[in-house]
């Protein structure tokens, strides 16, 4: 999540219309400041006068077309250097990957998720949000929500969000 910094009306109100959230009063008057920034969130950059431009991935990204995806996964932005050269590495960024040599059933998509089997495995923990379809791990947005749990599940089991991908932390 995003917490709302200083905002204008006008950013606020295309936050309410893009997010289909509805702010509460309390929140709006705390995010109502002199705000002379853009705010930044996984649909866009809503500018102050509450127009949107479209977020643009980094210059050298392996895995362009999956930055919104990213984003609107939960992916913050200053971790895309790190699931770009993921998605890349894993699947060179092909949401249709499947490597049915790895335990389990296999693993999935963009980030070559694995869905271990058993009692504690991936596929527990992972079925009930997937709604027991393994194949919705092939859509980016699907894949990429998936792995954000599976990240804040390793960092809070490890202290080491990136370990699923054998990374140091």
């Amino acid at each position: 999540m995003f917490a709302l910094q200083a905002c204008t009306p006008e950013q606020i109100s295309t936050f309410e219309r893009v997010s289909g959230i509805s702010l509460s009063p309390s929140v709006k008057s705390e995010a109502l400041k002199a705000a002379d920034v853009p705010f930044i969130t996984p649909w866009g950059v809503i500018e102050t006068d509450g127009t949107i431009t479209d977020l643009k991935a980094p210059g050298g990204s392996r895995c362009p077309q999956f930055f919104d995806e990213a984003l609107a996964a939960g992916w913050p932005q200053t971790q895309w250097k790190r699931i770009d050269f993921i998605m890349y590495r894993e699947s060179r960024c092909n949401p249709y990957m499947h490597n049915p040599n790895d335990p389990g059933y296999g693993s999935f998509g963009l980030v070559q998720l694995n869905m271990s089997k058993g009692k504690f495995g991936t596929w527990a923990f992972f079925a009930p949000m997937l709604n027991g379809n393994i194949g919705a791990l092939y859509d980016p947005f699907t894949n990429l929500s998936v792995a954000r749990r599976l990240y804040e599940r390793a960092l809070a089991a490890w202290n080491c969000g990136w370990k699923p991908w054998a990374f140091r932390c």
